[in-house]
């Protein structure tokens, strides 16, 4: 761990521990009351594809990808408003935490190029994909045959 806010996760980790710890910087966003308030201000207003769309449009506008090979960082979304950089699991993060403050059941969608070999996250809501590294709205890549809906 670098700081509580931003987790550094050795690469050999499994994705369910990826998973875990992602699931602790949502909580911990959602109890940051400048982020949630700033949550309901900038996306509060919109509501089904439309909010989807507007979120989609967000973190493609407003942050950059950046790898973070070898290891895992994992940027909590709140922190992620100021760093402007991240990459799937961080842009999914920040998408599923944004949708859970406004009330929508959103879950995240591992993608592989292989069986059961995960190398990519995005976030289905309503049967909407919402991939922060796509500039296609509500597609997936066609190099990810391998998916996997999870609940955490």
């Amino acid at each position: 761990m670098l700081y509580s806010n931003i987790y550094n996760v050795p690469a050999q980790t499994a994705v369910k521990n990826t998973l875990i710890i992602m699931k602790q910087l949502e909580l911990k966003s959602k109890e940051n009351s400048s982020f949630v308030l700033w949550v309901k201000r900038t996306f509060g207003n919109y509501s089904g594809e439309s909010l989807f769309k507007r979120v989609h449009s967000f973190v493609r506008n407003n942050f950059t990808y950046k790898s973070d090979v070898p290891d895992e960082l994992l940027i909590a979304p709140y922190r992620i408003l100021k760093e402007k950089f991240g990459d799937c699991d961080d842009f999914s993060l920040f998408i599923k935490t944004v949708l859970s403050i406004l009330n929508q059941d959103a879950k995240y969608l591992l993608l592989g190029k292989t069986k059961n070999n995960f190398s990519h996250i995005c976030v289905m809501c309503d049967g909407v994909i919402i991939d922060g590294t796509n500039s296609v709205f509500n597609t997936v890549p066609k190099r990810f045959i391998n998916k996997r809906i999870v609940s955490i």
